[in-house]
């Protein structure tokens, strides 16, 4: 059995016979029937709860490193690894030393880091100092436009919305190796356009979590 279609053209030709326009196709108008069917487009997602636009992602959580010793130079802005391998997602993680998190930008080698300089120490970090690197952000797929539910596959549990402050808190305050028991969503400064998950606590293991989302309307491709 086919199914019918209604094109961005099918539209078109629509509003020019009811509208009785054939024949008028000026440049205002035609900018004017585009903008319409735009518009309905845009509008159309909300008009009801479309199941269409529900869809599930996986997120595998990353446990905190701290295997062997880091060197830091403020000059070049980059930690070296002594005894260890940075982990293949360390670019999404945060480097924390004494207490203090700094944002990692992107990892340059299996033994180079480098941080972002608007989260960096403001010295020298002498070689043979311990550290632990730890991932709060997971990138959501492009076309995540809100997250319904966050579960965790292995207990069927869910984890608890919380407002981007009190993720930041939480992170700030409770520097812990756990399950983690909340989530935010927060705009990605690294990939514009894009959403990330953020975690209330580095994981303790490598952990399944199924994410419920709504997709976002995509853009609509009009025809010159």
């Amino acid at each position: 059995m086919t199914e019918e279609l209604l094109t961005y053209r099918d539209a078109y030709e629509h509003l020019l016979d009811v509208l009785d326009l054939a024949g008028q196709d000026s440049d205002r108008l035609e900018r004017s029937l585009k903008r319409a069917i735009t518009e309905a487009y845009r509008k159309l997602p909300e008009l009801h709860d479309w199941r269409y636009f529900q869809r599930v992602t996986m997120v595998h959580t990353s446990p905190a490193y701290n295997t062997g010793t880091i060197e830091y130079s403020s000059s070049t802005n980059k930690v070296t690894l002594s005894g260890g391998v940075w982990p293949d997602d360390a670019e999404f993680s945060h480097l924390i030393v004494d207490q203090s998190t700094y944002k990692v930008l992107r990892r340059e080698s299996d033994t180079v880091i480098e941080l972002d300089t608007n989260y960096k120490p403001s010295a020298d970090i002498a070689a043979g100092t311990t550290y632990r690197l730890g991932r709060l952000r997971y990138l959501l797929p492009v076309d995540v436009g809100d997250v319904r539910a966050v579960m965790n596959t292995e207990q069927t549990f869910q984890l608890q919305r919380m407002q981007t402050a009190e993720i930041f808190w939480h992170n700030s305050a409770q520097n812990l190796d756990a399950f983690p028991t909340g989530w935010s969503m927060i705009r990605s400064e690294d990939y514009p356009g894009r959403w990330e998950l953020w975690l209330s606590t580095v994981d303790s293991t490598t952990r399944e979590l199924r994410v419920h989302y709504d997709a976002r309307n995509i853009s609509l491709p009009v025809f010159d």
